[in-house]
């Protein structure tokens, strides 16, 4: 078994008390069995707290407390299930979080959601380039090995992150050039001509090649592109939120696309994006495994950076780390946001492939 993680993370380690927005506030934490039967059985100081802060009903669960708190978060932002026992007595939520998973045959993606603000902050300040860390694990109950789909999907995953990284182009170049591959490699998944995938990888390592692209993609101009910005702006605005201050994020960039459009675009501005869509990609791509949609996911990358990509180049390089958290609470942590998102790939004409590529040529100064 292969475990497959992004190098910004090495490291990582929870900001316990220094968090200014904690995950054991405002989130209902599900209790597996294992947990459970510990908290049952329990005869140490928290006893009493088991017995009376825990829902053991069908789907057993903490009761949050005032202001939404989970009950075992102490006055200064500390766990006192971890005080009192250690982490081995927590549940296998408040184990793992925030790492999140993707399984394939004989190989694991494992990382660190950004809704958690370390992890925001490990990513947007991260100022060397990103790379994937690859270790060797032995799992007993996993025997699996990799197919020649695995590893199609995490050559596909990896080109795509190498698209990112071309910093001798603009980002808008990059994100276009990520588009038209994705395009290439949907339609050899759909005719399921795998074969020919490898030769699409090739072709977008050819500089020649990519520079002659771009220039055909002129033809993708169109005076509507501000309308079709402001239509992928509406479809956020009409999805569920946690936090009102996203919705007035949007406003912002809908009210002022012109000046939000023209924001300064190098430097450290530019870095934090690259990593927030290498992050995504690194999320979401390996899903193509199971249901082959590669181009709904890279365009889920494109109109991340169209909207919360473009917004954190207004706030001060302090703010980008939360605006990238709130922007994965808000989507990437929905049952319902992200789903539909992919969903509306296929079915917005402001998402399609010709209205993005219009969009990326205007930023472009096309």
């Amino acid at each position: 078994m292969k475990k497959i993680g992004l190098s910004c993370f090495e490291g990582f380690k929870c900001k316990a008390d220094k968090c200014r927005d904690s995950c054991c506030i405002g989130w209902e934490i599900d209790i597996d069995e294992a947990a459970l039967e510990k908290y049952r059985n329990y005869k140490g100081e928290l006893k009493e707290r088991f017995e009376n802060c825990i829902d053991y009903g069908e789907n057993p669960h903490f009761i949050l407390g005032e202001n939404e708190r989970c009950p075992f978060l102490n006055k200064d932002g500390l766990c006192d299930i971890i005080i009192d026992s250690g982490e081995e007595m927590l549940c296998e939520i408040c184990d793992k979080h925030p790492r999140f998973y993707e399984w394939l045959p004989g190989i694991t993606f494992e990382g660190y959601g950004i809704g958690c603000e370390k992890a925001a902050e490990m990513l947007i300040d991260s100022d060397k380039d990103i790379y994937f860390t690859e270790q060797e694990i032995i799992d007993s109950e996993d025997e699996s090995t990799p197919d020649d789909k695995c590893f199609i999907v995490l050559d596909v995953l990896k080109k795509s992150v190498r698209l990112i990284q071309n910093g001798n182009r603009p980002m808008a170049d990059r994100l276009m050039l990520l588009l038209a591959f994705a395009s290439n490699v949907q339609n050899a998944a759909e005719e399921e001509d795998y074969q020919i995938i490898p030769q699409i990888i090739d072709l977008y390592s050819d500089e020649a090649f990519m520079t002659k692209q771009l220039n055909d993609f002129k033809r993708f101009k169109t005076d509507s592109w501000e309308e079709n910005y402001k239509k992928i702006i509406e479809i956020y605005r009409s999805l569920e939120t946690l936090d009102e201050r996203w919705h007035k994020h949007l406003d912002l960039l809908y009210n002022e696309l012109d000046v939000v459009t023209t924001c300064e675009t190098t430097g450290d501005r530019v870095k934090s994006w690259e990593n927030m869509a290498i992050y995504l990609l690194f999320r979401h791509l390996p899903a193509a495994y199971f249901d082959e949609d590669f181009l709904a996911r890279i365009k889920f990358v494109i109109t991340s950076w169209l909207t919360n990509g473009l917004l954190m180049r207004v706030y001060l390089c302090e703010k980008q780390a939360e605006m990238a958290a709130m922007y994965s609470k808000e989507i990437e942590y929905s049952d319902e946001n992200l789903p539909i998102l992919l969903d509306m790939a296929y079915t917005e004409d402001a998402l399609s492939t010709e209205s993005l590529m219009g969009i990326l040529l205007k930023l472009r100064g096309i």
